[in-house]
């Protein structure tokens, strides 16, 4: 009998936040984003399961250096807290909002939300919470170079954490007191912790604290000019980064290995790694970071003898760093010299005002006209100059058009994605290079833009050489002061791929689930009559239990299949090679196959060569690669059909030819036939699958520094050939 509570409980759960899951303890960011996205939009969800996925987009949001949305996410969950006065989850999101800001060098707003983050695990006596409030207001003090504050803050955390065993906890702790030690140049004392906390984040697998570790060990090396030793930990630092993807981490990392090659006066890569970091730590407007970088830009630039580049970026790195550390001074400053002005100009005022007050008055207001009138120039031609270096360098298709939608100007990006000359271009209507009729509906989009500035929709624009463009189309209104509109900008961006992507992933997941539910269906079906029905005779039993046996094994290779593409996409696919006879490898996939064979009345021809010397390889992924390019040869050829195996030795590599005479594969199918999910549509054979074992394949071959290739005719059949290296 079923449980109906916990069958309402299972339908309840949101698949793409377990998916989310999966993929954040894998570390891949950028595919937690994107199930977590779709999770929020499953529909009939109540407050507490969308706070905890709000909550989770703003965490993985902020690894990945998206602030400004990360804010935004924690906002959203922070309102629903409120209003169901859940106090654990407002206690972690103004943690997380103070992060936030810490990133973003706003040390005030920083350390606000954690003071409240801390009061809150105060009142509900949550000791890993106060730990985490408490180690974090101890950077703050660290980076306004209080270390006395800094320190009491961290001993207290560390006390916490150790009582509780939070493991994760001590390791980030011990790490800020390993910097507070460096910034006090006690090299020893900093190892020793930042060493410490590099164990514990070990054990606990986490990546993104094994990057900062080695950071920081690379910027002791560093200061004790221990140059190779830094620059060693420095790279493993941004590997891991990189890895994560978090463009925080990676744009410092890159400053630091940057830096120690201008050091090493390594110029042209010192350039390339500091430029790297600049234009990452700009994107993600992270204040302080841009400073340094530009500091050692400017001295790079000097070192090249380009004075010019090195005067610019000076300059910009002092314009941050009044920003950042002397806008009380400025503020100061600013006060004082405003009262001095005024007591100035009212003294100079009333000698005006005795002497003559109507030229006092004229003089006045000429001079703030003029200051006004220049002003306006000033900030119209940083306009028009900052507008042409988008227009000009932006990968996105800019078109102006007239009210009438009569194309005025084109960018350098749509001319060369689209192969039109300008002037194929220009004076032509928007609509006539859609595939939709725009025409019939411009009206109704330009009634829309009369109402508001900018509406968004999608097009399919048609290149020269006839090929659809599907964009995301933003429409923006130019209106005069009367608000009639004057012109029409439309800015576009390709999501072509995307949309491709999305259609493959939508019919995975419909093929995934009817291929999990069938065999599901089976087991349930056939296990439930087994024990509904007492007075079964064994035979029928026995012949129930089989087809149930044989449905978990269909279901395991699913789930196998599934699990093998999600290692191959977070990079965990690992290979053990050892030296090994090639003869037996084919011969057992070819045995393990033979019942398939003699089933379709098919020749498997094969021929060992005792020549073939060993070499090394990983001999159960090999396998796996035989027994899919076999399986697929004897799916797809036609009863009484061969399969033809062949391999020859060519001096340091073995070439591996598999050919059958089944039914072909259409010259337009073979550029995606190795791509995930992708499968050859046949009205003569069906058969089962995910559109997974070639992608497999490939991705086996290619860890073994091989490759794969087919040839194939329709009607004739098809040859894989596999070539591996001998030495690995």
């Amino acid at each position: 009998m079923i449980d109906q509570t916990k069958k309402e409980k299972v339908l309840r759960e949101n698949p793409f936040s377990k998916l989310a899951e999966t993929y954040s303890r894998l570390g891949n960011y950028n595919k937690t984003l994107e199930y977590y996205l779709k999770a929020l939009q499953i529909k009939d969800q109540d407050d507490s399961e969308k706070i905890d996925i709000l909550y989770n987009l703003g965490i993985v949001s902020s690894n990945l250096s998206e602030y400004t949305q990360a804010l935004e996410y924690n906002d959203q969950a922070l309102s629903l807290c409120k209003m169901v006065d859940h106090k654990p989850k407002i206690a972690a999101i103004y943690n997380n909002i103070g992060v936030i800001y810490q990133n973003l060098s706003n040390y005030d707003k920083a350390l606000s939300n954690f003071l409240d983050s801390l009061q809150i695990y105060e009142y509900l006596k949550q000791i890993e919470g106060q730990a985490s409030a408490l180690n974090n207001i101890g950077n703050i003090y660290r980076f306004l170079s209080n270390y006395e504050n800094a320190l009491e803050n961290y001993q207290k955390s560390l006390k916490l954490n150790t009582d509780i065993s939070n493991d994760f906890g001590i390791a980030n702790t011990l790490n800020n007191i390993g910097v507070i030690f460096y910034d006090q140049k006690k090299y020893p004392e900093a190892l020793k912790y930042f060493n410490n906390s590099l164990e514990k984040h070990k054990e606990n697998g986490d990546k993104k604290g094994i990057a900062a570790l080695f950071n920081n060990i690379g910027d002791v090396y560093a200061d004790q000019k221990l140059f190779q030793d830094a620059l060693k930990n420095f790279l493993k630092s941004l590997e891991y980064e990189e890895e994560i993807n978090d463009k925080f981490g990676i744009a410092v990392c890159s400053k630091n290995v940057g830096n120690l090659y201008l050091k090493l006066n390594d110029l042209k890569k010192a350039e390339s790694f500091l430029s790297k970091g600049k234009e990452i730590a700009e994107i993600i407007k992270a204040n302080e970071l841009s400073m340094e970088i530009y500091l050692a830009l400017s001295e790079l630039s000097e070192e090249k003898q380009d004075y010019q580049k090195a005067l610019d970026f000076f300059v910009r790195s002092s314009q941050i760093k009044d920003q950042i550390f002397s806008e009380k001074n400025s503020k100061k400053i600013s006060e004082l010299r405003t009262k001095f002005e005024t007591e100035k100009k009212e003294k100079e005022a009333e000698i005006y005002r005795l002497q003559n007050v109507d030229l006092v008055n004229a003089n006045t207001n000429l001079k703030d006209e003029i200051k006004e009138r220049k002003k306006t120039e000033e900030a119209l031609r940083i306009s028009e100059e900052r507008f042409r270096s988008i227009f000009e360098n932006a990968e996105e298709f800019i078109l102006i058009m007239d009210k009438n939608w009569q194309i005025v100007q084109v960018n350098p990006a749509t001319i060369k994605r689209t192969a039109y000359g300008k002037e194929e271009l220009t004076d032509k209507y928007f609509y006539d290079f859609l595939k939709s009729d725009l025409k019939e509906n411009s009206k109704i989009i330009k009634n829309a833009l009369s109402q508001k500035n900018n509406i968004n929709t999608e097009i399919e624009f048609i290149t020269k050489n006839d090929e659809i463009i599907i964009m995301d189309c933003d429409i923006s209104a130019i209106k005069n002061k009367n608000g009639k509109i004057i012109s029409i900008v439309s800015f576009q961006r390709d999501i072509t791929q995307k949309k491709e992507i999305e259609k493959m992933k939508t019919e995975f997941v419909s093929l995934v689930s009817h291929e999990l539910r069938s065999p599901i269906a089976s087991i349930k079906g056939f296990t439930s009559t087994i024990l509904d029905d007492e007075d079964m005779d064994d035979q029928t039993k026995k012949e129930f239990l089989t087809i149930i046996d044989n449905e978990s094994d269909r279901l395991s290779r699913l789930i196998n299949n599934l699990l093998d593409i999600s290692r191959i996409e977070s990079g965990k696919v690992g290979i053990n090679i050892h030296k090994g006879c090639i003869n037996t490898v084919i011969l057992q996939a070819i045995s393990n196959l033979k019942p398939l064979a003699v089933e379709k009345k098919l020749e498997i021809k094969f021929i060992p060569d005792e020549c073939i010397p060993d070499f090394s390889f990983d001999h159960d992924k090999i396998l796996q690669v035989f027994l899919n390019l076999l399986s697929n040869s004897i799916k797809f050829t036609a009863t009484s059909g061969y399969v033809d195996i062949s391999y020859h030795n060519e001096k340091d590599k073995i070439s591996i030819s598999i050919k059958d005479n089944g039914i072909g594969i259409p010259a337009t199918n073979l550029d995606r036939i190795f791509d995930k999910f992708y499968r050859v549509e046949n009205s003569d054979i069906k058969v089962r699958g995910t559109g997974l074992g070639l992608s497999i394949v490939k991705e086996i071959v290619k860890s073994h520094k091989g490759n794969i290739s087919v040839e194939s005719e329709v009607g004739k059949g098809s040859i894989f050939t596999i070539v591996l290296p001998v030495n690995i």
